[in-house]
């Protein structure tokens, strides 16, 4: 999947070549290369010592029978309930910083993750540990999900009616993060979700089976549909590209080998800020640093 993820980055880069006039040096060009390189000599270990082990193990492997998770109703309200909650605590909190609502949401988050990232204002901390349950629960419930979906459609019965309710709190979640002007937890909770059926599907069959092609289809549509609303939801977070679709997915995808080059040949920072930002940030809450660090020291203008 690394290697995969790469080539489509270099695949990317180099189709806008061009029009962002990238020219990599050397070394990030090899870094990248002795890195991919690395990930593939250490999976077909794994893989040689995966396949012998299973020649020379002549037991059969267990399989457990997958069933319905089922919780009634009212717990899905008490968690959409709290979730709520949460939202809307988070929404005032963000107008504290931002002194109001501005002309659009957009604007008004925008201008959240510029004072968030670049300046010392920070979110209340209660907010921030109701956030870090609302998200653990709502990996709970889209596990819930994803097991009821899988059983349903095993069993040819209409799942989709009886477990509606987990998607409240998801959603509200999902709300929670698009306020906060950032889509990476939505690219989590995509690949967590992806997981989740991959390890009940095994679950269920053995983990001898390989996937089936059905399978990488309907990865592959998912990843079409999360492209989409990824672009679609660029205003509601406070991007103001104008780019039309393929330039601005592309640019996600293939922009970020520039930015490795510009790390790599034009970093004037100390090495380990941008590292380990939550260490040296708790460290300075518990008094053993005496510089406040922030997960974003420096904004880069590319050309991608």
């Amino acid at each position: 999947l690394l290697s995969i993820g790469y080539m489509i980055s270099g695949i990317c880069c180099y189709w806008n070549i061009d029009n962002w006039g990238v020219d990599l040096h050397s070394n990030t060009v090899i870094l990248i290369l002795v890195g991919v390189l690395c990930f593939i000599i250490g999976d077909c270990i794994a893989l040689i010592i995966n396949t012998t082990r299973k020649s020379n193990n002549t037991r059969k492997l267990e399989v457990t029978t997958t069933d319905y998770i089922l919780l009634p109703n009212i717990v899905f309200i008490l968690f959409a309930g709290f979730n709520t909650v949460v939202f809307i605590l988070s929404v005032l909190d963000m107008l504290r910083i931002t002194g109001g609502w501005l002309q659009t949401i957009g604007s008004t988050i925008g201008t959240f993750r510029v004072a968030y990232a670049y300046t010392e204002e920070r979110v209340n901390p209660w907010v921030v540990q109701l956030m870090k349950f609302s998200k653990g629960s709502t990996y709970a419930f889209l596990f819930v999900f994803m097991n009821n979906m899988y059983v349903g459609r095993r069993k040819g019965e209409k799942w989709f009616k009886k477990n509606m309710w987990c998607l409240l709190p998801i959603i509200i979640y999902i709300l929670i993060t698009l306020f906060r002007g950032g889509r990476s937890n939505l690219i989590v909770i995509s690949v967590a979700a992806l997981f989740f059926y991959y390890y009940i599907w095994h679950k269920q069959v053995g983990w001898k089976r390989s996937i089936s092609g059905k399978f990488i289809k309907t990865i592959l549509i998912v990843f079409v549909a999360f492209i989409g609303f990824f672009f679609i939801t660029r205003t509601l977070v406070g991007r103001q590209s104008k780019l039309p679709f393929f330039d601005y997915i592309t640019t996600y995808f293939g922009g970020s080998l520039e930015l490795l080059d510009q790390y790599l040949n034009s970093w004037g920072g100390t090495y380990g800020h941008e590292t380990f930002p939550g260490i040296l940030s708790s460290l300075y809450k518990l008094g053993l640093s005496k510089h406040a660090v922030h997960s974003s020291l420096e904004f880069r203008y590319s050309s991608s």
